[in-house]
């Protein structure tokens, strides 16, 4: 499984090949990667906290927002990355190198991260149940026509995309699922336009280590339109004080052309029967279903 680096240490034109060498036999150490990468979090990982709740997807539904609004609240304790990708990317290191990420226990004050892909990710939610079993979860869901075209942008904004059209990039979507759900090619979530939208789908796989009716599943239209409403449930869910928090400009936001008419047509039939049993999952209905 390829690994994501940060960025510092990828820039190998800039180091001699002894170098190179070296540092590509350190990330590849589960024992002196987190020494090099965080030493001193990672020697103090026992004294640090594990996430009281997570926010496990879905991609491009203003999950970056959401985590922004609720690291803002006095009593929550940010990660040190939004996304860790720990249960689907770096479970191998263990758990120490996880608790590396997060803060020093404090009374009173809970943390949590929010890695997108895990909602569709077939293994972690038996890690993460194993790890924490007791973790409040978010899940945020949107129009999956208009969360998948939206996906496909930032794919190609980032240059992970190689498709040079939305359409065309569905055509290759079963291949690439098929990779992923053998799990040979972790990364190839992120080209799950129609996957990454099959919200039922993916609850049902998680229920029985975290029961749906006790997730707190969030809309993204609502979220959009009144921010406040959606914290203050968000606050409740997670056990804190209630606290106002003025509305934030929206964050990771793309500018991109209208999709096409027939192909968002399409799309909405494609989805029709899995937002059907979203809602019957749920008990929600949005207006999108």
């Amino acid at each position: 499984m390829r690994r994501i680096f940060y960025e510092r240490h990828n820039d190998d034109a800039r180091k001699s090949r002894p170098r190179r060498v070296l540092g590509r036999w350190i990330r590849n150490s589960k024992h002196l990667w987190p020494l090099y990468d965080m030493p001193y979090r990672y020697i103090t990982s026992p004294a640090r906290s594990l996430p009281d709740w997570y926010i496990i997807g879905a991609p491009k539904c203003g999950t970056t927002s959401l985590h922004d609004y609720i690291i803002q609240h006095p009593d929550i304790d940010p990660c040190m990355s939004k996304e860790p990708c720990y249960y689907n990317g770096w479970y191998d290191y263990g758990q120490y190198y996880y608790r590396a990420q997060f803060p020093s226990r404090s009374r009173g004050r809970i943390t949590g991260e929010s890695t997108t892909s895990y909602l569709a990710h077939p293994l972690v939610a038996q890690r993460m149940h194993s790890l924490t079993p007791h973790a409040k979860i978010i899940v945020m869901v949107r129009n999956p026509a208009d969360r998948a075209y939206s996906q496909y942008h930032m794919m190609r904004r980032s240059e992970v995309e190689t498709a040079p059209t939305f359409e065309v990039a569905l055509t290759y979507e079963e291949q690439r699922q098929r990779e992923y759900e053998r799990g040979d090619m972790n990364e190839h979530i992120w080209h799950m336009y129609r996957g990454n939208g099959m919200y039922a789908y993916h609850l049902t796989r998680w229920h029985p280590y975290f029961p749906v009716d006790k997730m707190l599943i969030i809309n993204y239209d609502d979220f959009a339109s009144r921010p406040q409403s959606v914290l203050d449930r968000v606050w409740n869910h997670l056990g804190v004080r209630p606290l106002h928090i003025p509305a934030r400009r929206p964050l990771n936001v793309g500018k991109y052309p209208p999709m096409r008419q027939d192909t968002r047509d399409e799309l909405i039939e494609y989805f029709r029967p899995h937002n059907k049993q979203l809602s019957h999952l749920i008990k929600q209905k949005f207006d999108w279903m």
